[in-house]
């Protein structure tokens, strides 16, 4: 009845008993395992089971790995690392726009119109009073005799949802833009 004894002594003065857990954990894993289990589980990108692989064992097991550690559910955690995730993602699909694109839009904006940005996934789109305006952009000319040419393509999607056609080429440093009515004819090239 040695376990008596011992026990009792804790309950009358209020003793806690050591932390066994994470002796075992680190002497089963290894020394540094908690402090790494503790980076892992804290990464964003990495899930549960993504821990439990990194250590050889259960998604289920990780789960209660976590808890006994920090003592609240991995839920807690959870919802915080999506959180973070969501804001990353959202900086991410944040419009980029060219530089070609930027001096379009200043000198749209330079003539006293507003200008809204829109873009998907093939071109970047603007609306000024009413009208929609596609913006292609080429960097380099190509030469064909004495004349250097700009080559715009993937026009095909337009359909009838553009008015006008805004192809910015850019070379030397400057922002030459031509600017063309955009037209309901398909064509076959």
């Amino acid at each position: 009845m040695p376990f008596r004894f011992v026990a009792l002594p804790e309950k009358k003065f209020g003793i806690k008993g050591a932390k066994d857990f994470s002796r075992r954990f680190e002497a089963a894993y290894g020394p540094g395992a908690i402090n790494r289990f503790k980076e892992l589980i804290e990464d964003p990108d990495n899930t549960l089971a993504d821990v439990g692989r990194y250590f050889s064992f259960s998604k289920q097991y990780t789960h209660k790995v976590f808890t006994k550690i920090y003592g609240y559910p991995y839920r807690m955690l959870f919802d915080k690392k999506r959180q973070i995730r969501k804001s990353r993602d959202k900086e991410k699909n944040q419009i980029k726009v060219s530089n070609e694109i930027k001096e379009v839009i200043n000198r749209i904006e330079s003539l006293g119109l507003s200008v809204d940005l829109k873009k998907n996934e093939r071109a970047t789109m603007l609306s000024v009073n009413g009208h929609t305006l596609l913006v292609r952009t080429a960097k380099r000319p190509f030469r064909m005799g004495t004349r250097e040419h700009y080559r715009i393509n993937n026009l095909h999607f337009l359909g009838g949802d553009v008015d006008y056609l805004i192809c910015a080429c850019s070379s030397y440093g400057l922002v030459p833009l031509y600017i063309c009515r955009a037209s309901t004819q398909t064509y076959d090239a």
